[in-house]
């Protein structure tokens, strides 16, 4: 059995591109940082690739329904993560990696200070 695809509106006339994203319930959006930056050294990949191991990311978005109170997370949050997320098919404005994590999948929010050169 055939199925059909029913599109209306604006979505069947125009190709549409993803230009970014949002996290919904209680899932987070991260910025992923690079192994580079999460050692804080200056080691560049050969033709801009970056790693994708890194464990380390940045809070950028919050679900409306994530009990911020209970868990103790905020946008611009440096965390730790473990566990499995769901890439973003676009990029950061910095060009980083973005994904959606669970509450669960953040360990520990990473205090940073800011060093005199």
């Amino acid at each position: 059995m055939k199925k059909n695809l029913i599109v209306g509106g604006d979505y069947a006339k125009k190709s549409r591109v993803v230009t970014g994203a949002k996290a919904t319930g209680t899932f987070i959006l991260v910025e992923k940082l690079t192994e580079a930056e999460c050692e804080n050294t200056p080691i560049i990949l050969p033709n801009g690739e970056q790693s994708k191991n890194s464990n380390q990311a940045y809070i950028v978005d919050v679900g409306p329904a994530l009990e911020k109170d209970k868990w103790g997370l905020n946008v611009g949050d440096r965390v730790l993560l473990q566990g499995s997320f769901v890439p973003v098919p676009v990029k950061s404005e910095h060009g980083r990696e973005l994904a959606i994590v669970t509450p669960h999948d953040v360990k520990a929010v990473l205090l940073e200070e800011t060093l005199d050169s």
